[in-house]
């Protein structure tokens, strides 16, 4: 039996693209065919955390528990590339991903914490001390999610396939 025409995901491809989606960035273009494609079974999730923090061990459980297939990443083992960092402060105010109630930004001297005043300043604080990122930090799942909600994971999976 083949697709109708509104199901072929080929056919649909072209449409969005017809919009002239080739003219703008590509993480708006990147975003609009994300919405035509949720489902997209070739994103790949990735959690990265710590795996001692209790935060990460729920959001971890609730991924595997909902059937979720996702790479974890120890980023205080496997370190942070530049590039990753530099992306999610592209998506995220350096505000909301760097912890400034945690241990590690509190145990921070005055001056290094004077440092942090913009994304460049925050880039630099996270690559060098991973910890003070707010976790986890949820990549591949439509927009980044930074902490861990069950509510706002049941919104984000709720129809996905596992």
């Amino acid at each position: 039996m083949g697709n109708s025409a509104g199901h072929d995901p080929a056919r649909k491809l072209g449409d969005t693209l017809e919009m002239g989606l080739l003219h703008y960035p590509p993480e708006v273009a990147a975003c609009a065919i994300l919405r035509a494609f949720p489902h997209s079974t070739t994103m790949k999730k990735t959690l990265y955390g710590i795996p001692n923090c209790d935060t990460v061990k729920k959001a971890r459980t609730w991924l595997a528990e909902n059937g979720q297939e996702f790479a974890f990443h120890d980023f205080k083992k496997q370190g942070l590339a530049r590039e990753t960092v530099a992306s999610w402060l592209e998506q995220l105010d350096w505000e909301v991903l760097v912890n400034r109630k945690g241990t590690t930004w509190r145990k921070l001297p005055e001056e290094r914490r004077a440092q942090v005043v913009d994304k460049a300043g925050a880039l630099e604080l996270m690559l060098e001390k991973p910890s003070v990122i707010k976790r986890p930090v949820l990549e591949g799942a439509g927009p980044l999610k930074v902490g861990f909600s069950a509510d706002e994971y049941e919104r984000t999976f709720g129809d996905w396939p596992a």
